[in-house]
């Protein structure tokens, strides 16, 4: 019964994300055209817009875009011509997987199958999931595979322990897509460490040090772009660049209540359009009472090891938000929301 409820939640993930994804939204943004352009480029030439043979960083709009994404375009872009839909078939799949992946996490983080298809049926209709998945979003496609590392962590510390290669292979491919994941997914692999550490010793330590080895493989092109002076744009929008002492302090403490705020989770966002329909927060007003009792249960009944990863992230996933001094971006917290 509970996988033929699951194939229903996922079939509405399926509409809600690639119904006429060609045309809703009704143009594609400026960095997606980049994206799409870039994919074509390389497809006909093994060159990107500038002449770079194979880059894993693309210089676009005065930025340096992760290049993984525009590799998953190829070959959509290949079978089907340079189009909207095209460019954005990858982050819609992910938006859909990402629905199948938060109810495989929850039964494991909790095993209950109910609540696991409840949390997957609110991913399924969520504003923001839906929004970044309709459209041509590293950011997304950076969640799902988050997503995909915390599911096989979870599967190592639960007996097989070879899944957390696996685990660290797809925390490591998050690297290579979106900037946010360059602060995101060392504080999610910190979160889990922290919060499963007793589980996580009892894995064999040949194991660990090769899921070690496998995250560092994909830091190294990281590490690239911070001494090429790739993330130059990161840098001059950072906080410390600006403030420092007491305001500084102030500064991120208001950012951070804003980001919780009510007002900003149900129905204002973050005043970005390209992020949730006007009017409209990342969370349907519907998911205040879901919302509620998730938080009693989980202070009343949750193990340690389930509140302190829920608390943990949501304290520190914030971050590559309210460290910026542009105002609360909900592009650069969109992990907060699957919590």
């Amino acid at each position: 019964m509970y996988s033929k409820i699951l194939f229903l939640i996922l079939l509405v993930s399926v509409v809600l994300r690639l119904w006429n994804l060609g045309t809703i939204p009704p143009h594609l943004r400026n960095d997606e055209a980049a994206l799409g352009y870039n994919a074509y480029s390389i497809l006909q030439t093994g060159k990107d817009e500038h002449g770079q043979f194979l880059p894993f960083v693309f210089q676009s709009f005065g930025d340096f875009k992760m290049g993984l994404y525009i590799y998953l375009i190829m070959p959509f872009v290949a079978a089907l011509g340079l189009n909207e839909f095209a460019v954005r078939l990858p982050s819609a799949l992910a938006g859909v997987i990402s629905v199948w992946l938060i109810y495989e996490i929850v039964k494991l983080l909790f095993a209950k199958d109910r609540l696991a298809l409840i949390s997957a049926f609110l991913i399924a209709v969520s504003p923001i999931n839906i929004a970044f998945s309709r459209g041509a979003w590293e950011v997304n496609v950076s969640l799902t595979l988050t997503l995909a590392g915390i599911y096989f962590f979870l599967k190592a510390i639960s007996g097989k322990g070879s899944l957390l290669i696996l685990s660290a292979l797809f925390f490591g491919l998050t690297l290579l897509t979106s900037h946010t994941a360059k602060l995101s997914t060392p504080i999610f692999v910190m979160i889990l460490s922290a919060s499963f550490l007793s589980k996580l010793r009892k894995i064999n330590t040949k194991l660990i040090l090769l899921s070690v080895l496998t995250g560092a493989v994909f830091a190294i092109p990281v590490l690239l772009t911070v001494f090429g002076g790739q993330i130059t744009r990161l840098t001059t929008l950072s906080i410390f660049s600006y403030q420092s002492g007491y305001s500084l302090f102030q500064s991120i403490l208001n950012r951070w209540f804003f980001a919780y705020a009510p007002s900003s989770l149900f129905i204002n966002g973050d005043t970005n359009p390209q992020h949730t329909a006007p009017s409209t927060g990342p969370f349907l007003l519907l998911d205040i009472v879901p919302l509620i009792v998730g938080i009693i249960t989980l202070v009343r009944a949750g193990t340690r090891n389930q509140k302190m990863f829920i608390f943990l992230g949501l304290l520190l996933l914030s971050l590559p938000s309210v460290l910026i001094i542009e105002k609360v971006n909900f592009e650069r917290i969109l992990p907060v929301f699957m919590l």
